[in-house]
């Protein structure tokens, strides 16, 4: 599982590594006009409930590493959020993975500083896609979710 984090919008995908295909894209949305308790809760009650669902000893957690940027505030929101998942596959037994931004693009692309759009636009040709998977928060994590397949599957022909 990739996951995205964020506290409006985090992005969810559910891949399957052998051979790999989509198994499902989703994203949870907290409401900007609800108190942080009560957007952290729901963060913490549908995570936990999708887990549930898709619980399966192979599971595997994999998440956007937390860069600070500029905006110190909205990067503490996300750690917030962040660390009420990373919680949440704790509970339920499941080893989380973390890749940086630059790690997840080294992966898909080949390229560090690639676009977004380069991002996209390789999992649309990836999965043979009519359209870009959408929103962004929902790509993204399709990316962390490749990124740590691609990533797993080299340290094991290391090993």
């Amino acid at each position: 599982m990739g996951i995205d984090p964020g506290f409006a919008t985090i992005g969810f995908a559910l891949l399957k590594k052998d051979p790999i295909e989509i198994e499902f894209v989703s994203v949870l949305r907290t409401d900007k006009k609800r108190e942080w308790g009560e957007r952290i809760l729901k963060i913490s009650n549908e995570f936990s409930e999708l887990l549930s669902k898709i619980d399966g000893k192979d599971l595997e957690v994999a998440i956007e590493k937390q860069f600070f940027n500029q905006n110190v505030t909205n990067s503490l929101l996300i750690a917030e959020a962040k660390g009420v998942l990373i919680l949440e596959a704790a509970k339920k037994g499941k080893k989380v993975y973390e890749y940086t931004p630059l790690q997840i693009k080294q992966n898909l692309i080949g390229y560090g500083r690639a676009t977004k759009y380069q991002i996209k636009n390789e999992i649309k040709r990836m999965f043979n896609l009519d359209t870009f998977i959408s929103p962004d928060d929902a790509s993204d994590a399709v990316a962390v979710a490749l990124c740590h397949i691609f990533h797993s599957k080299v340290a094991n022909l290391v090993l």
